[in-house]
């Protein structure tokens, strides 16, 4: 098995995405990011899925199930993981809120495996114990009852699969970026400390931590990969 490498999704096609979904939409798919004017911002936001790129491409590594590997981007946005780590997986799976422009990314790069789901019917398609991996990349900040969608996200790994999250840390420091952005954040429930405090008393274990931007500066996002505390 070949391991993932990031992909860049062309700029001229995210604007283009842009226009098919709503501008609170736009916001938490963290669009706006990648096509900002400021290099940091776009380095930013594209440098977090570099991480859960590569932290996939090691849990893909240490895999020892015998089925094809299969994956769930929770809050997939756009798509923009879509070229990423379809190419590697039996089945990609994507939920969100709204789906027209993932649907889109698919069809753009002709990605045949993928499954797009509803964010109601996520949850009953996808077999328990099926998934070698999970994505929730900026999106638990938003979720009403975040210990039972963790609940559920658990129950859907095999043995040993992995829930790869990040978030942002709410600081002073972030707020202060973000305004620079020139996002509100005010649909943002809960910190990532809020979330990671929560995924460790769902039973989950961290097994890797990497903080954005890094190189000392203030810590803005924050990359896990976490394993089911009881070897799962």
């Amino acid at each position: 098995m070949t391991t993932p490498t990031f992909v860049p999704v062309p700029r001229r096609l995210i604007r283009r995405l842009a226009a098919t979904v709503s501008g609170e939409q736009r916001d938490e798919s963290a669009i706006p990011s990648y096509l900002h004017w400021n290099p940091f911002v776009r380095w930013i936001i594209t440098r977090r899925l570099q991480m859960v790129t590569r932290m996939v491409a090691d849990t893909l590594a240490a895999r020892t199930a015998a089925a094809p590997p299969a994956g769930l981007d929770f809050g997939c946005g756009v798509g923009i993981l879509l070229p990423t780590l379809a190419p590697h997986l039996a089945t990609f799976y994507l939920t969100d809120l709204d789906l027209r422009a993932a649907s889109r990314t698919a069809d753009h790069f002709a990605i045949p495996n993928v499954r797009l789901l509803a964010a109601d019917r996520w949850a009953e398609v996808i077999d328990d114990g099926s998934l070698a991996f999970i994505i929730a990349a900026d999106v638990l900040e938003h979720v009403d009852d975040l210990a039972g969608v963790v609940r559920l996200l658990a129950g859907k790994l095999e043995p040993r699969g992995a829930l790869i999250v990040s978030g942002p840390t709410e600081t002073l420091i972030y707020r202060l970026a973000r305004k620079i952005a020139g996002f509100t954040g005010e649909y943002h429930m809960r910190t990532i400390f809020d979330i990671e405090r929560q995924i460790v008393a769902a039973g989950f274990a961290p097994r890797e931590l990497r903080c954005l931007p890094g190189l000392g500066l203030p810590t803005l996002f924050r990359v896990t990969r976490y394993l089911r505390g009881d070897g799962r």
